[in-house]
């Protein structure tokens, strides 16, 4: 009995896996995000199962001295997988750029592994502008530290001399989700409760025995 709760609790701890909170983070509330290029090894925030969210406001463009680039790195923990990205952007009225957002590189700074892009692209036809969110991302992420850096501006079907400038409102929300358990270990897991219950018999009948005598 003693060598099966040896083997049991190990596994329960493992399976039941305790993590922090969610990030829900608000520029407006909780203070800028860093505009400082990301430095190896460093965790801004770490996720944790369910929807964590980013609140914040990004500008810059070639004719302003302001640029607010808000880089941060992220934690997915041992047993996390990043699943699904969505990413909603407000341009106010004095945005015109061809298209900003991040790019999200792994734990080692460029040239380090790259996983695509979180985007906003304008599209002018005259006076009219559609504003298109673009999420082409290499999903799901499982453990690690990962960086997501803003673009900057690029000059989509603007030209390079124009007044290209940039300030939004974001929402970014990151869906986590616990790694699915091996089937091998669900396996050994069904197999360990028998044996838990028929121990369990066998030590109570023992006892009724020793009563009866």
């Amino acid at each position: 009995m003693k060598m099966i709760f040896r083997i049991a609790i190990p596994l329960f701890l493992i399976c039941t896996n305790a993590f922090g909170a969610v990030v829900n983070y608000d520029e407006s509330i909780d203070g800028d995000v860093s505009n400082a290029y990301w430095q190896s090894g460093v965790v801004d925030f770490t996720f944790d199962i369910g929807t964590n969210i980013f609140i914040g406001h990004i500008e810059g463009g070639n004719e302003t001295s302001v640029y607010d680039f808000d880089t941060f790195s992220v934690l997915v923990p041992n047993g996390l997988v990043l699943t699904g990205i969505n990413a909603f952007f407000y341009p106010d009225n004095t945005t015109r750029f061809g298209s900003t957002g991040w790019n999200v590189h792994d734990e080692q700074p460029i040239p380090g592994g790259y996983y695509g892009n979180i985007s906003v692209v304008t599209y002018e036809t005259g006076l009219d502008r559609e504003y298109v969110t673009s999420i082409d991302l290499d999903l799901p992420l499982g453990e690690g530290i990962y960086q997501f850096h803003n673009a900057g501006v690029g000059y989509n079907n603007a030209q390079v001399g124009d007044h290209i400038t940039y300030s939004l409102d974001y929402r970014l929300e990151f869906e986590v989700q616990s790694v699915p358990l091996p089937g091998s270990l669900i396996l050994f897991l069904s197999a360990m409760i028998p044996l838990l219950m028929g121990n369990r018999l066998t030590s109570s009948s023992s006892r009724r025995k020793n009563h009866a005598a």
